[in-house]
């Protein structure tokens, strides 16, 4: 079982032992792919985390990290194809941010709170978020959509933003 803690510094341990991820980009592309729990375009992820380089260097970057990241979690923590990279949905991956996220919507429908006090609580998850990540920004990123076009979408990189700079 591997831990993603994504509150406060980012950290991942599997089996009970620290991982290092020294590169930011390794740290935020693995912790965009936990949190939305999708698989995602190659070409999307580099525009993402590499917006000012060219496409083909953003996405020769994605490989060398993709890479940096197998050698550091296991060769089958990622499922890639050439062109996209999920997470490995058989790898046994427990992340704070969902944890979190599951125990509040839980609250939220075992007593029976309102639409005022979801907005309440929704403002403190967003308050902990600013505070765990002082750094958090949104920015606009480029999206692939079903339609398979692009398209900006507002804060689409809200959980790289700590990484991203």
């Amino acid at each position: 079982m591997c831990k993603l803690f994504l509150f406060g510094t980012p950290a991942i341990e599997c089996s009970g032992r620290s991982q290092s991820i020294r590169r930011r980009k390794a740290r935020a592309l693995l912790a965009y792919l936990a949190v939305t729990q999708q698989g995602h375009s190659r070409e999307v992820l580099a525009t993402l985390l590499w917006p000012e380089y060219d496409r083909q260097s953003a996405l020769a970057d994605l490989s060398r990290i993709l890479s940096s990241l197998r050698k550091t979690l296991g060769a089958n923590f990622f499922r890639t194809d050439r062109e996209s990279v999920a997470l490995n949905g058989e790898v046994d991956l427990w992340v704070d941010v969902l944890r979190f996220s599951k125990q509040l919507e839980s609250c939220r429908k075992t007593t029976g709170l309102d639409d005022d006090a979801t907005k309440d609580w929704q403002a403190r998850w967003n308050s902990i978020k600013q505070t765990s990540w002082p750094g958090l920004h949104c920015q606009t990123a480029l999206i692939l959509t079903s339609g398979s076009y692009l398209k900006r979408k507002p804060c689409a990189a809200t959980w790289v933003g700590p990484w991203n700079r």
